[in-house]
């Protein structure tokens, strides 16, 4: 059950070493799970405790604080968003949290940081995706059009330094965006940060005749370099159904798999 005043979305990461696990209902802190070998060689998952928004996600956006999170590949980063999702608002930012390990063995995460919305108007962060180096954080957003109430969905690319501090940004957009496509509902990117995957499950879905849904491929040769479109995928079949529901992209960005709510 979630807490009062909490949501009932249920949000969780794992990392891509597996050894990391947080899981949480929006609204409530944040619990964390590491994979540990016990003494007569047993394999469990142990609690790491849990984490709070730091004070970070004030107003309403606290209600939705974990709604999304990414975990880095060997779990060191964490971070959280709290979208508010009731005004539709940019209130909340995300939390930037550093694994550490004190000289007793105890683990915590305290913040570091935090990085808001790059606009007053958008709805940031109710989507984010985290490289398995930490390095390349995706943020999804939607912005609401004042005259017909239709949103249109972007992602922002943030390259994090060391420290997790922004040293560069950019804002994807498909070459064929449509409004209330769904464009950055999900995401995935590679470790290095130089391939994304982005679904817009919703493509297509008013215009008549045209295939449901699609997933778009951004690369870069270079960190430095900005992410670029490389291609746009969609069902084989040219069927109505979601395509892009789910993505999932392999640590080398060599690989990926998507997924179709309604298919068949």
């Amino acid at each position: 059950n979630s807490p009062a005043g909490s949501t009932r979305s249920v949000s969780g990461a794992i990392s891509s070493n597996g050894k990391i696990l947080a899981y949480g209902s929006s609204g409530a802190p944040i619990s964390l799970l590491e994979e540990e070998v016990t003494a007569d060689t047993r394999t469990i998952w142990a609690p790491r405790g849990s984490i709070s928004d730091g004070g970070w996600c004030a107003g309403r956006g606290r209600k939705f604080f974990g709604y999304s999170l990414a975990l880095s590949a060997d779990g060191s980063v964490l971070i959280a968003s709290c979208p508010d999702l009731d005004t539709l608002s940019s209130s909340g930012p995300l939390v930037f949290f550093r694994r550490h390990v004190a000289s007793d063995g105890r683990v915590t995460y305290p913040v570091v940081g935090h990085l808001d919305s790059p606009s007053v108007t958008d709805v940031f962060g109710e989507h984010i995706a985290l490289a398995g180096s930490g390095r390349t954080l995706l943020v999804s957003s939607r912005t609401q059009d004042s005259m017909s109430g239709r949103f249109r969905g972007h992602v922002h690319v943030f390259d994090l330094n060391s420290a997790l501090g922004v040293g560069r940004s950019r804002i994807l957009d498909p070459g064929d965006a449509e409004d209330e496509d769904g464009f950055g509902q999900t995401m995935a990117v590679s470790d290095d940060g130089l391939t994304a995957l982005i679904g817009a499950p919703l493509h297509g879905l008013t215009t008549p005749g045209s295939p449901w849904g699609a997933a778009y491929v951004f690369q870069r040769e270079f960190i430095s370099f900005d992410l670029q479109q490389s291609s746009k995928l969609q069902a084989a079949d040219r069927a109505a159904n979601q395509f892009g529901a789910a993505v999932s992209i392999s640590r080398d960005g060599l690989r990926a798999l998507i997924g179709a709510s309604l298919d068949g």
